[in-house]
């Protein structure tokens, strides 16, 4: 039995026994330290588990404490990549300011660490976690390998995120098909295309919430609608950034175009790709509601994009993703309640809903 293990067991025993109500302080590092004749890091690694674990919580200047039923989320970090800083759109600098607002709002103190090439983020989360500065963390579309990493701090830990790691937020992709198939099917639609940048062939094989879903694929060919692949090909971070989506728009409606078998219906997705669209549809002197049966794309609700052509709208609410981000994080740092949680697209129709999101 490790050091580390003795003294992680001793202190759990003792917590759960009631030999340290809840509330109650545990000696000192040093103390401790002196008492398992062992080092003072050892200590706080052991304890590093049990804070983790929501038996105890470190406070800086105070010591560590047992954490009782009122103890309240008080102080987090969010932690962000600087490369999706820089790629940030209006999504998801809404999504964040809306964050920072609620967590005010609820008198949580925060702090942004921002990760760079060097790993110095990461290292600083360490730190706030081991001396008892934050409680939580907070994350914002990381990598699967950073998520991973941030398992092991020893707080508590949740974010927005596709990737199905950890305890974590994202949008169901699944509820794009699911609501949109009936409708194709209603106005007699054979040929679905797809311009996104996000959508790729991988997307058509996994499972779960980042894919079309494979029983939403098999209603489509039940109804008989063929989902064109010709535009779904994998795309580069660069094509991503915010100010790039437009013109990857208006160069896949041209690819679109071009094919020899045109479809009949039409699926943008993000909502950015949309000024594109319309102006290569323009320069084509084609009439979108003519040339398709359907015409379906994404819109986010607080933050709707103009587009001048019947549309069947996929709408997300962002406020719903802030909420949930932050109910999400209280649910992991109280041990309670839903772990995981997924936000649905919702179907509008054209400008009734336009009015409505807007007013």
């Amino acid at each position: 039995m490790s050091i580390r293990y003795e003294i992680t067991e001793h202190f759990r025993n003792a917590i759960v026994s009631g030999q340290y109500p809840g509330g109650s302080m545990l000696p000192s590092t040093q103390k401790i330290a002196a008492d398992f004749n062992t080092r003072a890091a050892n200590v706080q690694r052991a304890l590093a588990l049990l804070v983790k674990e929501g038996l105890i919580i470190r406070e800086q200047g105070v010591g560590t404490r047992v954490r009782g039923c009122s103890d309240e989320l008080r102080s987090i970090a969010i932690y962000l990549n600087k490369n999706h800083m820089e790629a940030m759109n209006h999504y998801r600098q809404y999504y964040w300011t809306q964050l920072c607002r609620k967590f005010r709002a609820a008198s949580i103190d925060y702090r942004v660490v921002v990760e760079d090439e060097n790993g110095n983020g990461f290292r600083t989360l360490e730190r706030l976690a081991d001396s008892g500065e934050i409680q939580a963390v907070s994350f914002l579309e990381l990598e699967p390998e950073e998520i991973k990493r941030l398992q092991h701090l020893s707080v508590a830990v949740a974010g927005l995120s596709s990737t199905p790691i950890g305890s974590h937020i994202c949008v169901d992709y699944r509820s794009i098909l699911k609501p949109l198939i009936p409708e194709l099917a209603g106005r007699g639609c054979r040929n679905l295309a797809v311009i996104s940048p996000l959508f790729t062939p991988e997307f058509l094989t996994r499972s779960g919430p980042s894919s079309f879903g494979k029983n939403n694929l098999n209603r489509l060919e039940r109804y008989g609608i063929t989902l064109n692949r010709e535009l779904l090909q994998p795309r580069s971070i660069y094509e991503l950034f915010p100010d790039k989506l437009a013109v990857l728009g208006y160069r896949m409606f041209h690819r679109l175009m071009a094919l020899p078998e045109r479809p009949d219906a039409l699926l943008i997705y993000p909502d950015q790709l949309l000024p594109g669209v319309l102006t290569a549809a323009y320069e084509l002197r084609i009439d979108l509601e003519q040339e398709f049966r359907l015409i379906a794309a994404h819109r986010n609700r607080e933050l709707p994009e103009l587009f001048p052509v019947e549309t069947v709208w996929l709408e997300i609410s962002l406020d719903e993703l802030v909420e949930g981000s932050i109910r999400l994080l209280l649910n992991v740092f109280h041990r309670r309640g839903e772990q995981d949680l997924l936000v649905q697209h919702r179907l509008c129709h054209s400008q009734t809903d336009m009015h409505e999101t807007v007013s």
